[in-house]
């Protein structure tokens, strides 16, 4: 709940973007990887954070303070487009993912986020607990269970802790 005079440009690793609903649930907002950016909104409208963001596995960031981030826009509108295009990406990405917590099934869902995340993990090793995979799926935690076992028996995933292997 704090506002934020800084944006952060990813440089190694990942991270989870989410927010906390008012029944005290997590909901995911994205997933970041490198040469992604955080904080341009708070940044821009000058109004609170409007995401947590938790790393999910080492990662390191690039720190720019307001005045730096705008004087960089200012002398490349090539960099204004692309954050322009950014958050127009992010935009659909929301869009694509509300429909896709209302009409797709659990297994779909998480199979897609296994995918999406296998990209920023080396080896197709996930580091990431079910719990947190439900809060990225929409789901609660038993369910992605279920689910996690019956992708482990059709041979797709192998499971360890905190480890979600694709095959």
């Amino acid at each position: 709940d704090e506002k934020s005079g800084v944006i952060y440009l990813i440089s190694r690793g990942s991270v989870r973007a989410y927010r906390i609903a008012d029944n005290g649930e997590e909901v995911n907002l994205a997933i970041l990887g490198p040469k992604e950016i955080v904080g341009e909104i708070s940044l821009l409208d000058e109004r609170k954070c409007s995401a947590n963001v938790e790393s999910l596995q080492e990662t390191s960031v690039l720190m720019l303070d307001k005045s730096a981030f705008v004087k960089i826009l200012n002398l490349n509108p090539d960099i204004a487009i692309k954050l322009l295009q950014t958050i127009c990406e992010r935009v659909r990405t929301t869009d694509e993912y509300v429909e896709e917590v209302v009409s797709k099934e659990l297994k779909d869902r998480v199979w897609r986020a296994l995918n999406i995340l296998a990209n920023y993990f080396p080896d197709k090793d996930i580091i990431l607990s079910q719990e947190e995979l439900a809060a990225i799926v929409g789901a609660t935690r038993p369910r992605v269970t279920e689910v996690l076992d019956d992708l482990q028996n059709q041979g797709k995933i192998t499971l360890s802790h905190r480890k979600i292997h694709l095959s």
